[in-house]
């Protein structure tokens, strides 16, 4: 890239649309930079597009097996599983590209190939996506990202199928049909859904949602998922069955036979040494308590205490952390559940002031922006 030999071939230039792409990139992230022009060696091949046009190949070889041994009658599962194993594997690492440029520890590392990697997928991604949402076809475009975009076809799925072709044809690019979903949650936030399709024999796929990261207590997953799935898969009948299934919730988390020391418990890995946590002196007091440092797991329960408050003549609930599964605030995990369901509840349709005094007297927590308990942001 940026060769000598090609410094004034105009075809070896990248194309405008792309160059303006990056630098709305860098201006997004406020990269005091802009880009003239980049341009590509037409004399030479690197060895990275050597090998990648070879995977591609490779890849499209076994998406035809695949496709083939799946339609036979007396289909082979072993065959099917190398095939499959095969053509995922070669995606991957065609994919492994971009990270790998933009590694700093990569002997290769190039931001400027990173870059243009970035803004050549999210060309193509607009025009398949005027593509789509023009005539003939007149898609109606959901989501996109990276290398993937969501769009309501409707049942015919011939337009579909003259659909990749064009984009193969016009953009040169190889499309294909991964998944058809009857039911799906979309969210403001880039690679963020909820979706299902159809048979019972296949989970909702859930990707992305902050309500199932691993600092999340797990009885917070747990049910975060069950409500998550029941909307996707029953949308129907969801105002009646989700207050129930917050309600049970809540009911197993006063009552029910849980083990509050694993289900309870907020985990969290130190990216820093103990020093380096400046202005967090939650969790350098829990690195201390559990002598744990950069690398480690550190955990917490939420907890309270009862202060008396002289001055009002009454004890008062003070809320904390322990690192013991005592006197736990168990409204406080009440409250995490619903704020982590929120979005996915007002995409549904429910109104969460309602909802909350529908299944409980729990007090509402502001949660900050960053996404309420978490103590490193």
């Amino acid at each position: 890239m940026n060769c000598t030999c090609c410094k004034y071939n105009k075809d070896a230039y990248l194309k405008q649309t792309t160059i303006d792409t990056i630098n709305e990139q860098l201006q997004e992230k406020n990269i005091p930079r802009k880009v003239d022009k980049y341009w590509v060696c037409q004399k030479r091949k690197g060895a990275f597009p050597k090998v990648l046009e070879q995977t591609l190949s490779d890849r499209n070889k076994y998406l035809i097996l695949l496709k083939e041994e799946k339609e036979k009658s007396d289909c082979d599962s072993k065959l099917i599983e190398e095939y499959q194993t095969h053509q995922i594997g070669a995606k991957l690492f065609a994919n492994a590209g971009f990270g790998l440029f933009n590694n700093e520890y990569f002997e290769f590392s190039n931001y400027q190939v990173a870059e243009c990697i970035t803004a050549e997928g999210r060309r193509i991604h607009k025009q398949m996506e005027l593509l789509a949402q023009n005539k003939p076809f007149n898609f109606k475009v959901i989501f996109g990202f990276t290398d993937s975009t969501f769009f309501n076809a409707g049942a015919d799925i011939t337009k579909v199928r003259d659909f990749i072709q064009v984009c193969k044809d016009k953009l040169g690019v190889i499309v294909e049909i991964k998944s058809v979903f009857i039911n799906s949650i979309f969210y403001s936030k880039k690679n963020r859904y909820v979706a299902w399709t159809g048979n019972e024999k296949d989970e909702p796929i859930i990707k992305g949602l902050d309500g199932l990261s691993d600092s999340n207590p797990l009885w917070v997953r747990k049910w975060f998922k069950k409500i998550v799935i029941e909307i996707v898969k029953h949308p129907e009948t969801r105002f009646d069955v989700i207050p129930e299934m917050i309600k049970e919730a809540f009911d197993e988390l006063d009552s029910g036979p849980i083990n509050r020391a694993e289900e309870l418990k907020f985990t969290q890995r130190l990216k820093l040494h103990l020093y380096e946590y400046k202005g967090h002196p939650r969790i350098v007091e829990l690195a201390n308590l559990l002598d744990k440092d950069k690398g480690d797991l550190v955990h917490w329960y939420e907890t309270f205490t009862e202060v008396y408050v002289k001055s009002k003549q009454c004890w008062k609930r003070k809320k904390g952390y322990s690192v013991k599964p005592e006197n736990l605030n168990l409204d406080e995990y009440k409250n995490l559940l619903l704020n982590k369901l929120t979005d996915s509840l007002e995409i549904g349709g429910f109104n969460m002031d309602d909802l909350r005094r529908n299944v409980s007297h729990v007090e509402t927590i502001p949660i900050n922006k960053f996404g309420g308990l978490s103590i490193e942001q």
